[in-house]
C-alpha cells in the first residue's frame, strides 16, 4: 500500500494551523509592529515651584508611554514657562526620583523606551548656573558660612541662631532679586520631550496661575538667608508652593 503524502493528510494541516494560531496569539498585531514610535504623556495636576537664591525650580510627576511598534530614545525633557505673554524661560529636566519615597534625585540622562514601554517619575527641572554665577554663588555661600561660624565660636550654646554680617548677606539678596521668576500672573507651561527618532518628539501645553500670596511665600525664603538657611544648607522649615496645572 502506497503511503499518503503528508501534504494530503488533513491531520497534519490541522496541527500546523493550530501551531500557527498559537504563535500568532503570542505576537502583537501586525499593525502595531509596523507602527512607528509614538509618545503619549500624562502629567499630575499639581506642579511644585520653588527656587534656590531666586533661580527657579519645578517638580512635576509625568508618565511617558511609547504606544508605537518601535523603540525610541528619550533624549531630554524640559519645561517652558511664559507669563502673561512676556518673555519665557526654560527649565531642563536635570534629575528624577526613582520612587516617590526617595529623598534624593538621580541624574536624568537619555533613556530607551521600548515599544509599549512606560516611564513614570517625579522630575526635577532647573537651569544650570553659568560659570560666573556658579563662582559667585560659591563665594556667597562661603562668606555667609564663615561669618556665622566665626560668631558661633564666641557663643556657649552652639545651637543658637546666628545672623551673618549684613555686608556678606547683601550679595545673596542681589542674586535672589536678579534670578527670581515666580511673579504673579497666568503662565503657559509647555512640557517638551525630545527623542530619537525626531519624529516622535512631543509637546504638551498646560496653564497655571501664580497668585500674589504664592509669590510672597516664595520671596519670604530670602528672609532666612542671613541665617544660612537656603544658602549653604537646606531650609526644611519652609513649605514649597504647589500650583494647579490644567491641560490645554
Amino acid at each position: 500500500m502506497i503511503p499518503t503524502p503528508f501534504y494530503l493528510d488533513w491531520t497534519f494541516w490541522t496541527a500546523v494551523a493550530a501551531l500557527l494560531a498559537l504563535v500568532l496569539s503570542q505576537l502583537p498585531p501586525l499593525y502595531v509592529l509596523l507602527r512607528p514610535a509614538r509618545l503619549e504623556v500624562e502629567a499630575f495636576d499639581r506642579i511644585q515651584v520653588t527656587h534656590g537664591l531666586g533661580s527657579p525650580n519645578a517638580l512635576l510627576h509625568a508618565i511617558v508611554r511609547n504606544t508605537g511598534g518601535r523603540g525610541l530614545i528619550v533624549k531630554a525633557l524640559s519645561l517652558q514657562f511664559k507669563r502673561d505673554n512676556e518673555d519665557e524661560f526654560e527649565l531642563p529636566g536635570r534629575g528624577y526620583y526613582q520612587s516617590l519615597a526617595d529623598q534624593n534625585a538621580v541624574i536624568l540622562t537619555s533613556f530607551t523606551l521600548p515599544s509599549m514601554g512606560e516611564w513614570k517619575h517625579v522630575i526635577n527641572f532647573f537651569a544650570p548656573l553659568s560659570s560666573a554665577d556658579e563662582r559667585k554663588l560659591n563665594e556667597v555661600k562661603s562668606a555667609i558660612r564663615n561669618s556665622i561660624m566665626s560668631k558661633k565660636r564666641l557663643l556657649k550654646n552652639a545651637n543658637t541662631l546666628v545672623e551673618a554680617a549684613p555686608e556678606v548677606v547683601a550679595p545673596a539678596y542681589d542674586l535672589f532679586r536678579r534670578q527670581f521668576k515666580w511673579e504673579p500672573g497666568e503662565y503657559e507651561v509647555t512640557l517638551n520631550i525630545k527623542t530619537e527618532p525626531k519624529s516622535a518628539c512631543i509637546q504638551r501645553k498646560f496653564r497655571m496661575t501664580v497668585f500674589e500670596s504664592d509669590t510672597t511665600q516664595l520671596k519670604d525664603y530670602a528672609e532666612r538667608y542671613k541665617y544660612g538657611a537656603g544658602v549653604y544648607y537646606s531650609d526644611t522649615e519652609l513649605a514649597p508652593v504647589f500650583l494647579p496645572l490644567k491641560a490645554v
